[in-house]
């Protein structure tokens, strides 16, 4: 039995001026292009069995673009929809293309229209190639490039009258972070790659002018790869569980700036210019590059796994009218790799506690997976409250808030996920 892969990738990028997703950083429209959107496509068969692994250079995917891709997918190829995985980059510098959350930005009718014409056209032009045989490797590397973005601060009397805690959105080097990049190569019989698979885990928000569209750090990494391994390489970046992260910053000091930390509190830094935020992307790109070259060959095994739970929204928010499902889904290449995506903003410390789930994986976590619903918080987080723990639904959706036992819930998904990924891989 052998492995084949299909693979290709399409500029999504707006040909006419549009808003850009809404931040209190951004005017609302863009400006200034830096550097192309796109999508990435990879198709794996073994034995008869294909999974399909879509990125897209966008905040989110959103519902509409999902059920087209999806269907797209399933058309061509008869393949199931729990072996399609769908995913966002998460970068915050590009239109927005899901209707279902107006207060992050309107979505442009005809943008949205050419990024699911593209979709399609990247799609058939993937399942009219040959299939080229193919083996798969794995590399990690760490980079210290993100940092905790919630630190809890008591409330100063000269504020609210007060002594009390708060969780405010700064940077704290005491916090976890995920530091791994994670790289599956997928390589034809020259050992040449036909594919780049990287996970790493931090919000794409560093870039210094906010009326500006890039796929941020994302995009600086797929170009130093083709770069290295030929331009015609799809690079398929898979955001890791970055709820609570960002790049690693601190902000500039002085006597009114301590006034105003012993007053508010702490908060997070920015790169100065263009070229800061470069060299502090390019740290990601050689890891990248360092985990590529170092990367060994992994067994196929017996082939493919996958299994899929959709949470209904009554199980985790309490008013839960319009939202979307949070679904959990498991791709399981060989018995050595996992990619787990989620359809929400996962905390990083989910990412953390995937090995009691299982030890002897290679995991790559995803997060921002079709629909999302919004931040997936830990339960403990719920409890402190802050951007992520309840701020976020109450200021962008029009469900939540969430309910107790966040925690319970995941657990209770994974173990049943992962039983069932056992219960194919080694019981069919």
């Amino acid at each position: 039995m052998r492995l084949y892969i299909q693979g290709g990738s399409g500029i999504i990028t707006p040909n006419h001026p549009v808003p850009l997703i809404n931040n209190s950083r951004h005017s609302g429209m863009l400006r200034k292009m830096y550097d192309d959107l796109e999508i990435n496509v990879v198709i794996l068969e073994y034995n008869g069995e294909r999974i399909a692994i879509v990125t897209l250079d966008l905040l989110y995917v959103g519902s509409v673009l999902t059920q087209s891709i999806r269907s797209r997918i399933c058309d061509l190829y008869e393949i199931l929809p729990k072996n399609i995985l769908i995913t966002a980059s998460h970068t915050h510098f590009a239109p927005s293309t899901d209707p279902a959350k107006p207060k992050l930005g309107s979505v442009n009718a005809a943008y949205l229209q050419k990024v699911v014409k593209k979709s399609d056209q990247v799609i058939d032009a993937v399942c009219a190639q040959v299939p080229v045989e193919a083996g798969l490797a794995w590399g990690q590397e760490k980079v210290g490039a993100s940092i905790h973005r919630r630190f809890r601060w008591p409330w100063s009397v000269l504020k609210e009258g007060k002594v009390g805690w708060t969780v405010l959105k700064a940077s704290n080097p005491f916090g976890p972070i995920d530091p791994m990049v994670r790289v599956l190569v997928v390589t034809d019989k020259n050992k040449t790659p036909q594919a780049i698979l990287w996970g790493y885990a931090c919000h794409p928000v560093g870039f210094p002018d906010h009326d500006g569209l890039t796929a941020e750090f994302p995009g600086v990494v797929r170009k130093h790869l083709r770069a290295c391994f030929g331009q015609s390489v799809p690079i398929v970046f898979l955001q890791g569980f970055c709820g609570d992260l960002r790049p690693r910053l601190f902000p500039q000091l002085s006597l009114r700036k301590l006034f105003t930390l012993i007053n508010r509190g702490p908060w997070w830094g920015a790169f100065v210019d263009i070229k800061a935020w470069r060299a502090w992307a390019d740290t990601i790109a050689s890891a990248v590059e360092r985990a590529v070259l170092a990367s060994e060959s992994m067994p196929i095994g017996r082939g493919f796994a996958c299994a899929m739970s959709d949470i209904p929204p009554e199980r985790f928010l309490v008013n839960w009218e319009g939202a979307p499902e949070l679904r959990i889904q498991a791709l399981r290449l060989g018995e050595d790799c996992v990619l787990l995506g989620v359809s929400a903003e996962p905390s990083v410390e989910y990412a953390l506690s995937l090995s009691k789930y299982s030890a002897r994986v290679n995991w790559i976590p995803v997060g921002y997976c079709g629909d999302v619903f919004g931040y997936l918080p830990t339960e403990t987080q719920r409890c402190q409250g802050g951007y992520e723990g309840d701020e976020y639904l109450s200021r962008v959706c029009s469900y939540g808030p969430l309910r107790p036992g966040l925690n319970k819930i995941w657990d209770q998904e994974m173990r049943s996920i992962m039983g069932r990924l056992d219960d194919l891989s080694f019981h069919d």
